[in-house]
């Protein structure tokens, strides 16, 4: 658990009290979007449009861990973990609250990709 904190410490994150699962799918988020080729990525755009592509990522990440919440754990899990990983993508510099719930909510209503069918082997830690 020590190790953990830690790493939750370096990307900006409270130590976490517990093994909770939705502590730990907000630091795979935050971790993921927090990678370097996710800030070259970012640094490579206009300065006005760093935001946006942050945002709309988070999005992407909150919904594509919501498909695999929901496809592999038990009913209702997912209304426990997103609050936890909301409060964490509040904690960003780029976060609008506004706009990320219209990105998520359409991403919602219109996937990305085409989830039916889709077998994610996604091995949360």
């Amino acid at each position: 658990m020590d190790e953990y904190n830690e790493l939750r410490k370096s990307l900006g994150m409270a130590s976490a009290d517990k093994d909770d699962l939705g502590e730990v799918v907000a630091f795979v988020v935050v971790f993921e979007l927090l990678a370097k080729t996710v800030a070259d990525e970012c640094g490579s755009l206009p300065a006005d449009e760093r935001d946006t592509f942050m945002m709309t990522f988070a999005a992407y990440l909150k919904w594509l861990v919501m498909l695999i919440v929901e496809a592999r754990f038990p009913e209702g899990t997912w209304q426990i973990i997103s609050p936890v990983l909301e409060r964490e993508l509040a904690r960003q510099p780029w976060h609008r609250s506004q706009t990320m719930g219209s990105i998520y909510n359409m991403m919602v209503e219109l996937p990305p990709l085409e989830a039916k069918g889709l077998n994610f082997r996604v091995l949360l830690p």
